[in-house]
């Protein structure tokens, strides 16, 4: 039986850019059962691209036919899928341009904008994450009425996303931001707007985030945001991937790119959060091959954390073990104390006034699932 650790080598091996070299060719060749590897990959939302990676490299050959076939029929439908959601997405646009509303796509919805993916149909996503600035929510919550659009869930209070919106007959929804991030402070909107490139497709005007946005923005959303995967050493196969497709689409800045990895590296150690950020580059550089792009080296915490990846992907019961500790961090990060506290109450300790308000107004049985909670 193929255990998940093989099967992580397996899929990430399709996924290098030389297909891991002899040792992913030997590997593939050697497995007889590839259930395993595509239960993996569709865990983790990457059997498109398997397939994307694989015919672009010229590569489909080295897998089983029942295997490329089946990879094959699910890109082809994701690239459908893909394909409406872009028609869906510049008609959003070119609404809110009607109306002087900015927009800018986010996440999924924006690979359908940068070409950093195999193809566009390799990056599997549920829906369109759409940015506009804070002073024209209203108007645009207007737009997308108009269109159709009624908000199915509407999240309260408004601190990063205002509500996602469903219209009958189209592929996915509508997630509207104000914000990319509920840690705001790391990372506002306002900064993302004062270094994004009006573009246009298809004659339809919409905003691009800057590429040094895209890769904060994707390790933030990936290890800080919500319930903060990078204190329960959880890592998102896709967003690592996507991180290194990014990485090597628009270059390191020093060697004539655009991602300023300095300018990177200091915000995430502005808010002591270089170790996830280090540890998150060594995952990219260890499955995706993506060469070292930081100017420091990993420090002894970022390569402890790395192996507690690995570890608990090894053993899933180390994983549910350690959950509580890091659902207990996550909500006690330094970051959040001082975005919430400053340095105020010196002789109050700041996560004990904050763990005593939420204990205020919250029930024993919230605070038990909060500390249970897996996503």
């Amino acid at each position: 039986m193929t255990s998940a650790w093989e099967s992580l080598r397996v899929v990430t091996d399709v996924l290098q850019p030389h297909g891991g070299g002899l040792k992913g060719a030997q590997r593939r060749r050697e497995l007889d059962d590839w259930s395993a590897p595509i239960e993996f990959a569709n865990a983790h939302l990457l059997t498109p691209a398997m397939f994307a990676a694989l015919k672009a490299s010229h590569r489909l050959a080295a897998v089983p036919e029942d295997v490329r076939d089946y990879l094959k029929l699910l890109h082809g439908h994701n690239l459908e899928r893909n394909a409406a959601l872009r028609v869906q997405a510049l008609e959003v646009f070119a609404a809110m341009a009607a109306a002087d509303v900015p927009a800018m796509p986010l996440k999924g919805g924006l690979s359908q904008f940068v070409g950093h993916f195999p193809d566009s149909g390799a990056r599997l996503f549920r829906d369109t994450d759409l940015l506009v600035p804070r002073p024209s929510l209203m108007t645009a919550v207007q737009v997308l009425e108009r269109l159709g659009y009624v908000a199915t869930t509407r999240y309260e209070p408004v601190v990063h996303a205002y509500a996602e919106f469903m219209r009958k007959g189209d592929p996915g929804a509508v997630d509207l931001h104000v914000e990319i991030i509920d840690a705001n402070y790391i990372l506002p909107a306002r900064e993302l707007w004062e270094r994004a490139s009006p573009t246009a497709c298809n004659g339809v005007p919409l905003h691009l985030p800057s590429p040094t946005d895209q890769i904060l923005h994707n390790v933030l959303h990936a290890q800080i945001h919500y319930t903060g995967n990078f204190y329960r050493a959880v890592l998102q196969l896709q967003q690592i991937y996507e991180f290194a497709l990014l990485a090597r689409h628009h270059g390191n800045i020093k060697e004539g790119g655009a991602i300023d990895w300095p300018a990177i590296e200091a915000r995430f150690a502005r808010h002591g959060l270089t170790t996830a950020l280090q540890s998150y580059a060594l995952a990219a550089t260890e499955w995706f091959a993506l060469p070292w792009p930081l100017s420091a080296r990993p420090t002894p915490a970022a390569r402890a954390h790395h192996l507690r990846c690995l570890a608990q992907l090894r053993a899933p019961m180390l994983k549910r073990a350690l959950l509580p500790w890091g659902n207990l961090r996550a909500a006690f990060a330094s970051h959040r104390m001082h975005a919430l506290y400053g340095d105020s109450h010196p002789l109050v300790p700041r996560p004990v006034l904050h763990a005593w308000k939420y204990a205020r107004k919250t029930d024993p049985r919230g605070m038990v699932d909060r500390l249970f909670k897996l996503s």
